[in-house]
């Protein structure tokens, strides 16, 4: 018997113990990027140019770190890192399933937002912008969107659409799955697009464009396609997969975006 054999080892945990040591790799990138920047000469912050002494270079540069490597210590890199491992051409079935809860929990907490009468006018009118910015993102990863929320960076971040293509490798109801994926995309691109104001093409934001043709017709039309055509799509298409995984999925948001789930999903979901 081989020498590997006694020791049980495994060549898809080699795999799996290779692509691990990959993900943490990447994702020491950008700090090892910021490190070198605090090196330089000199730093630039809002335009500004400050120069740092050695000494004080050495304090800064030992804080960062502490900060940073105590951060990669108790954060999880990716969701995959942290979900059952799988390696292939296809996104992981509970990242897909994860990117597409957010954006359901999203269209839930904004729909209510943009009625909320606690809020200004003013107010309600920047979430209505955020809707239509949100969706944008959700297309172009960020570019041609203002950002009104710190949501939209989520947004921009999901590869929502990748999620969807690949959710196809893993339906077992292909048809009624395909159907839904399209009806969100449609109802998505129909936020950005429904009034002829933007598009998802156009490469600057229409912000300024966008509140001066507002107005409350506007605002319930943008509510319904968020209650009534993202919201159930999204549901449908997370409920057609196995409930193991979605199960999974829940877990995993409970634990890191608690903070984006509604008070009803987060109780009715345990």
């Amino acid at each position: 018997m081989e020498r590997s054999e006694k020791r049980g080892y495994s060549p898809c945990v080699a795999r799996r113990r290779l692509c691990r040591r990959h993900v943490m790799a990447c994702s020491l990138v950008p700090l090892l990027s910021a490190i070198l920047s605090l090196l330089s000469s000199q730093c630039h912050v809002d335009g500004l140019s400050l120069r740092f002494e050695d000494s004080s270079r050495r304090s800064v540069l030992n804080a960062f770190l502490s900060t940073a490597l105590g951060g990669l210590a108790s954060r999880p890199l990716t969701v995959s890192a942290q979900l059952p491992f799988e390696q292939g051409e296809h996104r992981q079935l509970e990242l897909c399933l994860v990117s597409t809860l957010r954006v359901v929990y999203w269209a839930k907490s904004l729909s209510k937002e943009i009625v909320d009468e606690s809020l200004s006018s003013e107010q309600r009118k920047q979430k209505y912008v955020e809707a239509r910015m949100g969706a944008k993102a959700i297309f172009t990863g960020g570019k041609g969107v203002a950002s009104v929320s710190p949501r939209i960076y989520a947004l921009a971040s999901l590869q929502l659409l990748g999620c969807l293509e690949d959710l196809d490798y893993y339906a077992t109801n292909k048809i009624r799955v395909g159907n839904l994926r399209q009806d969100l995309r449609e109802a998505l691109a129909n936020l950005v697009e429904f009034d002829g104001f933007d598009t998802l093409i156009d490469p600057s934001p229409r912000v300024a464009l966008i509140l001066a043709q507002y107005s409350e017709s506007k605002a319930t039309y943008v509510r319904r396609v968020l209650t009534e055509r993202i919201i159930p799509a999204g549901e449908q298409i997370v409920q057609s997969f196995d409930a193991s995984a979605v199960e999974r999925s829940y877990s995993y948001l409970r634990m890191y975006y608690g903070s984006e789930m509604p008070s009803e999903a987060a109780t009715s979901e345990r």
